[in-house]
């Protein structure tokens, strides 16, 4: 604990001092220790106001209601200096209030500063600040800080307990609350307005959007309903041109008709057991399944470009076989031998209708007009590559299908192939109803017994192709396992193709095939 000095000593001692001509003109000086000293206040900046706003303080004890800290300094600098706080300052006497030394004492530092006394504020109620003021500097100078600051908060608090007992510190208080209270409502107000507006320029905006949203829509469903008219316009041509095309097909047959009647003499070829021995009605018939191909079998383009999958499956035979010649049975319009023909093999055809042979070869292809199987008996063994029928087997009993089958195995070659296409009696709609579309018709040739009778027959290799399905359109949406087998029956490929291989004999079975043959 420091040694304090004798009382009456140290009152001569200040005394003394005060008589010393530096403290008849007090200085601004700060009173913290500090080793270098910084003015209590700084001229106001260049540029910088003479006054923001006027103070309604009267006295001292007006602004030591001011509660605020910041607003207390800058209402200080206003009365006793006649301008705004500068940031400096502000600053300098903000630590001395935070050091303790309480508003009076910052009262004091301002009036005493330079400026303070060229202002000559007349402010009234500092009371003993000033002294205590003075007395505070001399203490610092004689090591007696802390007691001045104890000093100085000791008469902050009595000036404070005298506004309370005359009832100025509830009222400036309550006053400043009710300020406070009216900013806040006047900033609430604000807010308001400001939020009423923004609310109002979202709502024209969302208007605005929904104005637009709505003319878009508007557009696109005209749009939509001209794409719709101009949809069935199509649709509508699209009938007509297939009732038109209908229409000439009809016409082309009974031109037929016409032409036959004409000239009942003209020669036909032979005839299997099957078919009506009455050459007129031959020829007549003849025209009529012409007529009906054209109109139910497809366009001849539409016919080869379904045909063009099997193209593929020929091209991987052996290339000693690519060079043999190959066979179509009931080649109709020529479609599957112009495919051949434009990609190299040698193709022949053989058909018993007259129209269908004079049509084919007026397109330059090999076809002859015959029996197919008789044909087939005709031709040397294993001179072939392939033998295909599309739409034939369908037409023939069952004994006849047998010798097809077997005639087809002994005239091709090792490796050779055998390709049938038909309609698929899985298909329910197929085998109950538009398999009868087509009069010579006899009964449909369900898979599983094709795939037997060419195995029986010595065939390998044997695959079937499931094809031409009805479209997307026709068939149930509905993702469900009973819809999807409903649409497999239903909706499911119309025809299929057994593709079979007459198996390449091996080394040995050969070299005794030949010793019997030499034999």
């Amino acid at each position: 604990m420091p040694h304090l000095p004798d009382l009456d000593e140290l009152i001569q001692r200040i005394r003394e001092e005060a008589e010393r001509p530096e403290y008849r003109a007090l200085q601004s000086e700060p009173l913290a220790p500090l080793s270098t000293r910084t003015a209590v206040s700084a001229p106001a900046p260049s540029g910088l106001e003479s006054s923001k706003r006027n103070s309604s303080a009267a006295s001292v004890d007006d602004l030591l209601l001011i509660a605020d800290p910041e607003e207390f300094i800058d209402q200080a600098y206003q009365v006793l200096l006649g301008r705004p706080a500068d940031p400096a300052g502000a600053a300098h006497h903000r630590s001395l209030l935070d050091a303790g030394f309480g508003r009076p004492f910052v009262l004091s530092t301002l009036r005493a500063s330079e400026e303070g006394r060229s202002a000559a504020s007349k402010l009234p109620g500092f009371g003993a600040a000033p002294a205590l003021f003075q007395l505070g500097r001399l203490g610092y100078r004689l090591g007696l800080g802390r007691l001045a600051r104890m000093m100085n908060r000791w008469y902050q608090g009595w000036r404070y307990r005298r506004l309370l007992a005359s009832g100025r510190l509830l009222t400036g208080l309550r006053r400043q609350e009710e300020e406070r209270s009216r900013w806040i409502d006047r900033a609430h107000e604000q807010w308001r307005q400001a939020e009423q507006g923004l609310t109002e320029r979202l709502e024209r905006y969302k208007q605005r959007q929904e104005e637009e949203r709505q003319q878009g829509l508007d557009r696109f469903r005209g749009l939509e309903r001209r794409l719709e008219v101009q949809t069935e316009r199509q649709r509508a041509q699209d009938r007509a041109l297939e009732a038109a095309v209908s229409d000439i097909n009809l016409l082309r047959a009974r031109l037929k008709v016409l032409q036959q009647r004409a000239y009942p003499e003209r020669p036909v070829g032979s005839a299997s057991g099957h078919r009506p021995q009455d050459a007129a009605l031959v020829s007549r018939l003849d025209a009529y399944y012409l007529a009906f191909e054209e109109v139910h079998r497809g366009s001849e383009a539409q016919v080869a470009g379904d045909q063009g999958i099997y193209l593929s499956d020929l091209a991987n035979l052996p290339d000693d076989l690519l060079m043999l010649p190959m066979l179509d049975i009931g080649c109709g319009r020529g479609e599957w031998l112009r495919l051949l023909a434009d990609q190299g093999f040698e193709a022949m055809g053989v058909d018993l209708n007259p129209d269908a042979v004079v049509r084919a070869r007026r397109q330059g292809l090999d076809v002859q007009q015959s029996d197919a199987l008789q044909y087939l008996a005709g031709l040397p063994d294993e001179s072939h590559a392939a033998v295909t029928g599309f739409h034939v087997i369908e037409h023939l009993p069952f004994g006849l299908l047998f010798q097809l089958v077997e005639q087809a195995w002994r005239v091709l070659a090792p490796g050779g192939r055998l390709i049938v296409e038909t309609p698929n009696p899985e298909n329910l709609l197929v085998g109950s109803h538009t398999f009868y579309h087509d009069f010579s018709h006899r009964c449909p040739v369900t898979p599983t017994a094709l795939r037997f009778l060419v195995g029986y027959h010595g065939f390998a290799d044997i695959r079937v192709w499931r094809l031409h399905p009805y479209p997307e359109q026709d068939r149930l949406i509905v993702d469900t396992p009973l819809a999807e087998r409903i649409n497999g029956h239903l909706y499911g490929p119309q025809d299929y193709a057994l593709l079979a291989t007459k198996p390449i004999a091996e080394s040995g079975e050969r070299d005794s095939a030949t010793g019997a043959a030499g034999a």
